[in-house]
């Protein structure tokens, strides 16, 4: 007899990105100081990445491209035991974040981690935490909205 997976709900996928969005935040809040020129160049080049892979509908590059993405800050956060919680929090939704990453859907995600560098750059922490709190909220909307198709299906268009 094979493990049962229980399908996800949409109070599921919005409890995930909602503590998502704080623990990344926090650390994002954390790492602006710590952060190095080498640390902002990988992220620019890990968004670069993720934009090539996005465009050759490549979803499992993405996914794996976009994690490293925040493994970056989290990391220069220099909290063990907050990456490791975002990190184990990240695994268990693994399988439905992959479908996130495909051309159209990540065009925004790109976008944002943009703007979160840039923040970084400048060094501003409150803006860095916003940034990555919308960037993680924007992701559970998508979830929500194109993987887990939880919105009413707009009426069919009648054609005469």
């Amino acid at each position: 007899r094979g493990a049962v997976v229980s399908p996800v709900t949409e109070k599921d996928v919005m409890e995930f990105y909602a503590i998502k969005s704080i623990l990344e935040g926090h650390a994002a809040r954390i790492a602006t100081d710590k952060l190095t020129e080498r640390d902002l160049r990988r992220m620019d080049e890990l968004n670069n990445q993720l934009e090539e892979f996005a465009r050759k509908g490549d979803p499992k590059a993405c996914y794996r491209v976009h994690n490293e993405f925040h493994e970056v800050f989290l990391r220069a956060c220099g909290n063990d035991k907050l990456c490791k919680l975002v990190q184990n929090l990240v695994q268990q939704f693994q399988r439905f974040r992959i479908s996130l990453h495909v051309a159209g859907k990540i065009d925004r995600a790109i976008e944002q981690h943009r703007a979160i560098v840039k923040a970084f750059e400048s060094r501003d922490a409150d803006l860095a935490e916003r940034l990555v709190k919308e960037n993680a909220e924007y992701g559970g909307e998508t979830l929500v909205r194109e993987v887990l198709d939880l919105e009413p299906a707009p009426e069919p268009l009648l054609v005469r």
